[in-house]
């Protein structure tokens, strides 16, 4: 019978070492998390534009794209030794938030004379860049490349520009940010979250938990928080035109309803089959909202167009 010999101090360490490692790789991503977890859905948030002749819509584009960047901090594209790598909710929220923005701006170039389009193509072409690009993209090249928060900082930089080059060409706001075609611009990005919702739900149905509800959820929470306070701000803007013709209180309700979808966050996002009634379906009540503000906004539309 072979006496086995006894364990040295050097393997008793290694022994202590793993689990030690192990706990602290997960305390470091758990605290981490916590920490930098941030879905700022405030309805309240309000830049203000650099003069008070520039538009308060585009300041707001703006404003959200450097709040995200460089107030909370840019986490869908971090990698994995970052403990926001693990984080779900909270990059699909920005992503969303972005492409919000991304159509809000397609929207008013669409509206503008191609001689006050170049910021804004600038712009437009910038933020549709991908959300998910670090410093390096080895899917594609193991050279060093440009992120996705320096291209959105910068498209938040033309905005600004495109602001203050229409206010110092003495453009007025109806010029700058016109009411008509970028409610109805909105309205178009609105239907598209509404279709987004449908497309989750129903394939949703096929599974029994749908794991990939709270990523729709949050990306188009994102989208609907951005357009609220887009419109919220060209409310604002045209305050003096709305309540001439007494669409005041109507643009409110509007945006109210569109608040109310935003605000949504349920502890876990569940989608399940509205028929059984076995799950709640927070992609639908979340689609309600979202209804509801599209009929208010096109009834403004409407009126507006008369």
């Amino acid at each position: 019978m072979t006496n086995q010999a006894p364990l040295g101090p050097s393997s008793s360490r290694w022994r202590w070492l793993v689990p030690l490692l192990v706990i602290g790789v997960a305390l470091y991503y758990a605290i981490g998390m916590a920490v930098s977890q941030r879905i700022d859905d405030d309805l309240s948030y309000a830049p203000d534009p650099a003069a008070l002749k520039e538009s308060r819509t585009v300041a707001m584009a703006a404003g959200l794209l450097f709040r995200e960047i460089d107030q909370h901090g840019w986490v869908a594209n971090d990698p994995f030794f970052r403990a926001t790598w693990m984080l779900d909710n909270m990059p699909n929220f920005q992503l969303g938030i972005v492409a919000g923005v991304e159509t809000f701006t397609e929207g008013l170039s669409n509206g503008h004379n191609p001689g006050n389009t170049s910021n804004l193509g600038l712009a437009q072409g910038l933020l549709k860049y991908s959300g998910t690009v670090w410093m390096f993209e080895p899917s594609k090249s193991w050279s060093p490349t440009i992120s996705s928060e320096k291209q959105y900082r910068s498209a938040a930089r033309y905005l600004l520009r495109f602001n203050t080059q229409m206010a110092s060409a003495g453009k007025s706001i109806e010029e700058t940010v016109p009411l008509v075609p970028l409610l109805h611009h909105l309205i178009t990005g609105l239907t598209l979250v509404v279709e987004d919702q449908e497309r989750q739900i129903h394939l949703g149905r096929r599974r029994l938990f749908d794991v990939h509800a709270d990523e729709a959820f949050y990306e188009n929470k994102g989208k609907i928080y951005a357009y609220t306070l887009l419109l919220t701000a060209l409310g604002r803007d045209h305050a003096n035109v709305l309540a001439e013709r007494g669409l005041d209180k109507d643009w409110q309700e509007m945006v109210d309803a569109l608040g109310k979808a935003a605000r949504l966050r349920p502890l876990v996002i569940a989608n399940g089959t509205p028929e059984r009634g076995l799950l709640p379906n927070h992609l639908v009540t979340q689609g309600f909202y979202v209804l509801e503000g599209i009929a208010l906004a096109k009834d403004l539309l409407e009126t507006l167009n008369k």
